[in-house]
């Protein structure tokens, strides 16, 4: 069985033409996608990754196992690239670049979608969370199709009104008078913690430190209208971008053209795939 462990990165708040703005330029929704017998390798992983790289952060806990209740936040990592002097640098790309390690040793595959937002633009932020994760959802079913699997989606949680919207919109999907549309699936979206789950960590590593700055500067460059971009964040592009492109889920479309699984909807620029090259 495979389970997509989704997380966001971003706001849907309305991005001002100034360069002050407070709402960021990009919205993402990223999922990996894990196969349920690399489970336990990937978390022993995980933690020795936090460890090498954190040794002082743990030192306090009494067990291993309790590391994964600590969180290394994406956005931290993007802080210290942003503001941290070089050593601090070096340890936010190294442990960037273990994380990816660790996705590509276990075959984990990476899927999205990306909002580049345009100035002045209201969005609907439930209208566009929902219609996101149900994008993603028929994506993932595609896989399971193409594996002959069964899966699971478990999203990081969010206020209980908004994961109930969410949930529903897939259940109506699945349990449709039409048939499902998603029959792969064994259960509508579950929620869960980040610090209890390390899929949910290790998809926030994945939107939030990387796909968010990369498809930040691809659209806007460092003169976005906001204060989330820099050009600190360049490195981050140059380093991972051909790395996270070699992870993504690939099918072909109905017409038979191949697809990429990380598509981006840049209402700046009118494109509609991320390119890494």
């Amino acid at each position: 069985m495979k389970i997509l462990y989704l997380d966001e990165s971003g706001c849907t708040g309305k991005l001002l033409r100034n360069h002050q703005s407070a709402a960021t330029p990009v919205f993402i929704i990223s999922g990996l996608i894990i196969d349920t017998a690399s489970l336990t390798m990937l978390v022993w992983d995980l933690i020795g990754l936090k460890k090498r790289f954190f040794p002082k952060r743990f030192l306090p806990l009494n067990h291993d196992l309790e590391i994964i209740r600590e969180e290394i936040k994406g956005s931290d990592l993007r802080k210290l690239i942003r503001t941290g002097d070089t050593r601090k640098k070096k340890v936010a790309l190294g442990f960037m670049d273990g994380v990816l390690r660790i996705l590509e040793k276990h075959n984990v595959l990476l899927i999205g979608k990306c909002l580049a937002k345009q100035p002045e633009l209201e969005i609907d932020s439930h209208a566009l969370y929902t219609s996101y994760v149900q994008a993603l959802c028929a994506v993932f079913s595609r896989l399971l199709e193409e594996y002959d699997d069964d899966g699971l989606v478990m999203l990081d949680s969010r206020r209980k009104q908004v994961n109930g919207i969410v949930a529903h919109s897939i259940f109506t999907q699945m349990y449709s008078t039409r048939g499902s549309r998603l029959p792969r699936l064994q259960e509508i979206p579950v929620f869960g913690h980040a610090n209890v789950h390390p899929g949910l960590q290790l998809a926030d590593l994945v939107c939030s430190a990387m796909l968010f700055p990369m498809v930040g500067l691809y659209s806007f460059g460092t003169g976005s209208p906001s204060v989330h971009l820099s050009a600190e964040y360049s490195g981050i592009l140059t380093r991972f971008a051909g790395r996270i492109d070699r992870i993504l889920f690939r099918y072909r479309s109905d017409t038979g053209a191949v697809r990429s699984s990380l598509q981006i909807d840049d209402r700046f620029n009118g494109r509609k795939y991320f390119a890494f090259s």
